[in-house]
């Protein structure tokens, strides 16, 4: 069997794989009252993405993670001071993204920062989750940190044993030989099925016991996966649970999209989006529905500046997995188009000096300017006429300050799809076609699909679901 070297070939193979074998069958597919399909799912497609060289790893572990005593005394505080098991009734709880990002010198989660704010003093209940043990700035009163339910979920798993039957393991061992069959490449499912079916058992029977202690009415989340004991806690509590959108939904992206009518279990009941787009970009769960609560993870996102539009720059929005191929365009289209003016925006983590390098082998052209955080990035999108990229988010946002839109075939493009069927985007797939296309841009009809107004009362919008 021919092994997916696209997204598309891994997500249809993917799809199949499950029509197939039926895996969200619980009376075929369901381990000790588990689906453990639905927890496979998500990691192990991402894991796939990587071991078949379609992408590489999204988010890279940061450099300045503390060694293991530290860490180990850093949870055992956490879970003494700073427990959500010391708190009383509660009618919110919110379960912010665990990657931070630094706004006014604080680390604060954007995606849940609004709703926090808005929800009235007393009622709520913040629980951090960590990365790498990077927590929000502040804890404390109503934010409290998730160790102590971390540690005890780690002993349930270790104190309380689960046992599968054989029929639960044979079907463990089938779904790892279909996977090997279809996918090429071996995997331990059977070991990576049965740890997190143990791991959620032992999550879900901590977060139902805080639960009942704390009687939320409403959870909220920021992504589903890694989340399912807590979801599935929370509705057992009678609470229901909302997500707040944090990223691309798209029909790759398989947190979201589960064609065919049959029901997913934990799962959010709402998922608010940033615009209309998000909501329709996937086929969503049977069962959840939507609503649009705008652009509040972004201040000022939709507020343009006082900057003329150049329709003779052009802006390029660089990612580090693909900086060497984009930049190999940037400069065809340079030396083709002596008329433009190419402003290559680094990423973040990428490194100028390379870029120069390349530049310079290109035969520094001259209307290339490599460029990065000297400029504001929502200058640099204003300024420019038309932007070129693969699958960067940012993209979206060059929409909203008016940019045409040119998209380079590569790797992850298809998550863009649905805006390529829009018309709002137009694929090039060699540097010659990007030359030929330039001038015929497409500019997007109607951006707020997009990124909508903000919501002023995001807890009243939610009541009134």
């Amino acid at each position: 069997m021919k092994t997916p070297s696209t997204l598309k070939e891994l997500r249809d193979d993917f799809l199949k794989l499950e029509a197939d074998l039926d895996l969200f069958n619980p009376e075929k597919s369901n381990m000790a009252g588990v689906c453990v399909w639905r927890l496979l799912r998500y990691d192990l497609y991402q894991k796939f993405v990587v071991d078949l060289g379609i992408a590489g790893v999204a988010h890279p572990k940061p450099s300045n993670v503390p060694g293991p005593f530290k860490k180990a005394l850093q949870m055992m505080g956490n879970a003494v001071f700073f427990s959500p098991f010391n708190q009383g009734q509660k009618d919110h709880v919110l379960i912010p993204a665990e990657r931070k990002v630094v706004r006014d010198d604080i680390l604060t989660d954007v995606y849940t920062h609004d709703l926090w704010h808005q929800l009235p003093l007393g009622e709520r209940l913040m629980i951090d989750l960590p990365w790498h043990s990077r927590y929000l700035t502040g804890a404390g009163g109503d934010i409290c940190r998730a160790d102590g339910v971390l540690l005890r979920g780690w002993f349930n798993k270790i104190c309380n044993k689960v046992h599968f039957s054989e029929e639960e393991q044979a079907f463990l061992k089938q779904l790892a030989q279909e996977v090997q069959t279809r996918f090429g490449t071996k995997t331990d499912i059977a070991q990576m099925g049965e740890n997190m079916v143990r791991r959620f058992l032992a999550n879900r029977s901590v977060y139902l016991k805080l639960f009942k202690k704390l009687a939320p009415k409403k959870v909220y989340i920021v992504f589903p996966i890694g989340r399912e004991a807590i979801i599935d806690a929370a509705k057992a509590s009678g609470a229901k649970v909302y997500e707040l959108q944090h990223g691309l939904i798209s029909p790759y992206h398989l947190a979201y999209h589960y064609p065919g009518d049959q029901p997913i279990p934990y799962m959010p009941d709402h998922i608010l989006c940033f615009g209309e787009y998000w909501a329709e970009a996937a086929d969503l769960p049977q069962g959840m529905t939507t609503s649009i609560m705008g652009t509040m993870h972004m201040p000022g996102l939709l507020e343009k500046p006082d900057i003329q539009k150049k329709k003779s720059q052009v802006l390029f929005v660089s990612q580090g997995p693909i900086g060497e191929k984009l930049f190999a365009y940037a400069t065809h289209l340079a030396k083709e188009r002596p008329d433009m003016v190419i402003d290559y925006r680094l990423h973040p983590s990428e490194n100028v000096e390379l870029y120069e390098q390349w530049k310079k082998e290109a035969g520094s052209p001259a209307n290339i300017l490599i460029t990065g955080k000297e400029k504001p990035l929502k200058n640099a999108l204003a300024e420019a006429g038309v932007q070129v990229g693969v699958y960067s988010t940012v993209l979206f946002e060059g929409m909203l300050m008016d940019c045409r839109t040119l998209v380079v075939d590569m790797p992850m493009t298809e998550h863009l799809e649905p805006a390529f069927d829009s018309g709002d985007m137009i694929l090039v797939k060699t540097p010659e076609d990007l030359v030929q296309k330039l001038d015929d841009a497409p500019k997007a009809k109607n951006p707020s699909r997009y990124f909508d107004t903000p919501v002023k009362n995001l807890p009243k919008l939610i009541e009134e679901l």
